[in-house]
């Protein structure tokens, strides 16, 4: 989850951040076949230490009528 301070445009202004409830409010209404969290930690473009988490999701909406 990013922090309070954490700076959009200072890291990646064309990343979706969301907190790892928001990710999976997403998928309400699909099965989610496959929920994983990677962490890494590292340091930013600025030299300060950072922990990220990405989200990988598979899921699948049925189709109506499906079977």
């Amino acid at each position: 989850m990013a922090s309070s301070s954490y700076s959009r445009k200072a890291y990646w202004p064309n990343t979706f951040v969301l907190t790892e409830k928001q990710v999976k409010e997403c998928f309400t209404g699909y099965e989610v076949i496959s929920f994983t969290e990677h962490k890494t930690s590292g340091v930013a473009l600025d030299g300060t230490r950072h922990n990220w988490h990405i989200y990988a999701v598979v899921a699948q909406k049925a189709l109506d009528g499906a079977i």
